[in-house]
């Protein structure tokens, strides 16, 4: 079934392109409009500080090469696309491509469909150890990274991209969407499929 976006509110889907890999990741979130409409300007400052936070967590093989928007609306969602090229600034040697930072959406309601993860893939080799932990250091590292982005989805950090808060979106039935209280990063990394292609 498809994501529901109520009017007010987007969903954000970014590019990842790695070197030696034919297809990109995807990695999404939804956030809530501060003030409508949500115009490209705004799409535009939302890339900048997916860009100028996120980098931090990517390598310098990888970048980011798009973001894009679906703006709710009372009929088909508008899209905003902004075309990227941000390249990651950690040297530290990648983990294989199937190994992902796992950063987990938190809410203050409880029950799965008030919960949701992101698959990060972008994890340096060095810092997992055998049975697939990150080092404390590194979690932590990763952790502050993610909090400065959620902060900047809240309006914080001087950026113009006209959000106040991140959600969580559904599916199926209109469900009004679910506020992500924080982001978690766990030290148990993922393994992956096919998650980081959707």
């Amino acid at each position: 079934m498809p994501k529901v976006i109520p009017t007010g509110f987007i969903d954000c889907a970014m590019f990842i392109e790695r070197t030696g890999d034919v297809e990109p990741y995807i990695c999404t979130f939804g956030a809530k409009i501060a003030v409508p409409p949500f115009t490209q300007d705004n799409a535009i400052a939302l890339s900048n500080l997916v860009g100028a936070e996120l980098k931090k967590v990517l390598h310098t093989t990888e970048r980011f090469t798009a973001l894009h928007v679906r703006v709710g609306s009372d009929g088909a969602p508008l899209l905003r696309e902004v075309p990227m090229s941000v390249s990651g600034i950690s040297a530290t040697e990648r983990a294989t491509q199937n190994v992902a930072l796992v950063v987990n959406k938190i809410s203050e309601v409880g029950g799965r469909r008030n919960r949701g993860r992101m698959f990060w893939p972008s994890v340096g080799e060095s810092f997992v150890d055998m049975v697939g932990l990150l080092t404390i250091a590194q979690r932590d590292a990763h952790q502050a990274v993610f909090d400065l982005f959620l902060n900047g989805l809240r309006g914080q950090g001087g950026y113009s991209q006209n959000t106040d808060q991140m959600v969580i979106l559904h599916t199926g039935l209109p469900v009004a969407p679910t506020v992500v209280s924080s982001l978690r990063v766990e030290r148990l990394v993922g393994t992956q499929r096919r998650r980081l292609r959707r």
